[in-house]
């Protein structure tokens, strides 16, 4: 089973990387042209020259049992050794050689899936809130509109080289569990006088001069959702900065005009935009909606299991460290789940999967089947920190956010200690999402004492949804601090009160301080270079 038909454009697109890159390997097409042709195509490559990555677009962040176990033979076959759970709902391959990483792309399309748009200045993998369908708090379940949405997009021919790159995100309740109120279009569920609708919002995004979106509508019926995409899309077209990348995104064409000027241009060109012919909402793979049974004594108010609006069925989460793991992980996690749960895996925004439809009664042969993985099952002991690919593996990383993350982690761990809603960013492009974190880390690179020392920005109480914020900046801490001051905050301590503290530096500064995480090398930005992995 597929959950979305590709258009064929995007196969004849996805036809050209082969002969692409054959071209490139022999020394035929430069460095720089084959750049441009595999980056829209969902492939990078990463901090080490020869390494790529491929990203997978996942339709509302889902993907089949059937598609999955294909794919983990699929990656297995070609040496992948990592797959990695992004923030933005998507599946990416790590670590491949260039053969590698084309091959699997060209087995995708055989399998319903496409690495078409996850990359470069392309309209990227729209979301969808990973419990729609069945979260108790839902209006209803958007994911219909989501994958209609999607299509109309996909068989847009302009999709590819847009100024930067273009987010949408449809949410089923206000919890916003998809970033709608962070999207450059964001839909969140509602009714009015019975009618199911959209509050709609534009231009919001991270990264940049970030900025929670504007209401546009604070209802309009669920078909108009594809015509106010396209209509704000073909703005963008013709409004963004095609010239500076930096300045580049919806929001940025918002900055320039002012928030009530840019809702009256967004209006005129969704007015301007005609209704969509012959457009019907896609249909979403189904929950078992029959009564299941009742949850284990020993596994009530574990974290990672949410009793669904479906009596008696539960989502499961399963949240390996750092988002990442093995295919054979994945082909293990889809024979467990064949049985005891829905037939799709869903991918949500903080590097998790969601297994939905398992009754209460099997939840616990469900994890027994999975005993043995490191796959943060519901009751795994440990802090789970969200962070971006950090300077790794991503050319703009200034700071290792990975190994910041599981030391901080680590720590709070040994001491027994619980802290929530922490997100790392390796530099200040949001791709962990730092800037709607409760407590969010940005990576920055500080002379101190004439030497450059790895620091956090720390920032609180950013989150998003009906009503979004962007995270407030507190101070510098730096990064071989960030797990006493982590530790100090979950000991009670007043984050503000804390940053300013671990913000003095004493006289005598460690050598350590010197070095980012996990890295032995005097903390430099070698390696740091032009961009191409922003999340997808």
């Amino acid at each position: 089973m597929t959950i979305l038909a590709l258009p064929e454009r995007i196969r004849r697109a996805e036809a050209k990387l082969p002969p692409d890159a054959a071209a490139f390997l022999d020394g035929i097409t430069s460095y720089e042209d084959f750049r441009a042709q595999r980056v829209p195509q969902g492939l990078y490559e990463q901090r080490t020259p020869g390494a790529y990555m491929l990203r997978l677009r996942l339709p509302g962040g889902m993907l089949s049992l059937d598609q999955a176990a294909k794919l983990a033979v699929l990656t297995e076959v070609h040496g992948c050794q990592r797959l990695h759970l992004t923030t933005r709902e998507a599946i990416q391959c790590h670590d491949l050689p260039l053969p590698a990483a084309v091959a699997i792309q060209q087995g995708l399309a055989a399998i319903g899936l496409s690495a078409r748009g996850t990359g470069g200045n392309t309209v990227r993998n729209v979301t969808a809130d990973h419990l729609s369908g069945v979260a108790q708090d839902e209006v209803f379940d958007v994911r219909p509109w989501n994958l209609a949405t999607t299509q109309v997009l996909l068989e847009r021919e302009d999709c590819d080289s847009l100024p930067r790159k273009f987010k949408v995100a449809f949410s089923g309740s206000p919890a916003d569990r998809a970033g709608a109120g962070v999207a450059d279009v964001g839909f969140i569920a509602t009714m009015k006088d019975g009618a199911q609708g959209f509050q709609v919002f534009v231009g919001g995004g991270l990264g940049g001069k970030p900025v929670p979106a504007l209401e546009i509508f604070p209802w309009v019926p669920v078909a108009e959702a594809p015509r106010i995409t396209t209509a704000i899309l073909s703005l963008f077209i013709a409004h963004g900065d095609k010239n500076n990348k930096a300045i580049a995104r919806l929001r940025h064409v918002r900055h320039r005009l002012g928030n009530g000027p840019f809702l009256s241009l967004c209006r005129e060109w969704i007015d301007r935009q005609a209704a969509l012919p012959g457009l019907s909402p896609i249909t979403a793979p189904g929950v078992n909606s029959a009564p299941g049974g009742s949850l284990p004594a020993r596994l009530l108010g574990k974290s990672g299991l949410v009793a669904q609006r479906q009596m008696g069925r539960f989502a499961v989460r399963l949240a390996p460290p750092l988002g990442d793991l093995l295919p054979r992980d994945l082909a293990a996690i889809v024979r467990a789940a064949r049985t005891r749960a829905d037939g799709v895996l869903r991918v949500g925004l903080d590097q998790e999967i969601w297994l939905t439809g398992v009754a209460g009664d099997q939840v616990e042969n469900l994890l027994a089947d999975l005993d043995g993985l490191t796959l943060g099952q519901p009751g795994t002991a440990g802090v789970r920190i969200p962070a971006c690919a950090g300077a790794d593996t991503c050319k703009l990383g200034l700071l290792r956010s990975r190994p910041a993350a599981l030391a901080i982690s680590e720590r709070l761990t040994a001491e027994g200690l619980d802290l929530k809603g922490i997100r790392i960013s390796g530099c200040p492009n949001s791709c962990g999402r730092h800037l709607v974190g409760g407590i969010g880390l940005q990576g920055r690179a500080k002379k101190v004492r004439d030497r450059l020392m790895p620091c956090y920005d720390v920032m609180q109480n950013g989150h998003h949804g009906a009503e979004s914020a962007i995270a407030t900046r507190l101070g510098t801490v730096p990064a071989r601090q960030i797990t006493e001051l982590m530790v100090a905050v979950a000991r009670g301590g007043d984050l503000a009160t804390e940053v300013a503290r671990f913000e003095v530096l004493p006289q005598d500064i460690p050598e350590e301080w010197y070095h980012d995480w996990a890295d032995e090398a005097r903390f430099s930005l070698t390696g740091l270079g032009q961009g191409e992995c922003a999340a997808g």
